[in-house]
């Protein structure tokens, strides 16, 4: 999936359709390509809060540990930015105590930005207080 084409489907999921990204997945991209922040499409969707595009990701392989140049996975972008069911989607098979660049993992991310349901969600599925 080229980045123009994720920034077509960002604009019809903004609308609530996820044509466009189920149209891109049946031509089998690799969705690991990444923008020049490190970034993939699974992270840009849960940057965005895009819940249905990160569900429509996730079983074709896109890869939940991957790094951008801050050294963070989609689990730590969509914490620090409060989007609590793409939170929900991650978590199930993510490294919860990962550490960015700044040694800091998605529950410390969540608590400094003051998302307290995603904190929540994060401890109920095994994030360690003290890592």
């Amino acid at each position: 999936m080229c980045l123009r084409e994720l920034d077509k489907a960002r604009e019809e999921q903004a609308g609530g359709s996820t044509k466009v990204v189920q149209e891109l997945l049946n031509q089998n991209p690799n969705l690991n390509i990444t923008d020049k922040d490190g970034r993939t499409a699974l992270q840009i969707a849960a940057e965005k809060g895009y819940t249905s595009v990160v569900e429509l990701l996730l079983p074709h392989f896109a890869t939940p540990e991957a790094q951008d140049s801050k050294e963070q996975t989609a689990l730590h972008i969509a914490p620090k930015n409060g989007h609590e069911e793409v939170v929900k989607l991650l978590s199930a098979n993510a490294q919860l105590e990962l550490e960015d660049h700044n040694g800091l993992t998605p529950l410390i991310l969540a608590t400094r930005n003051g998302h307290r349901d995603v904190v929540e969600i994060l401890l109920s599925v095994g994030a360690d207080i003290e890592s």
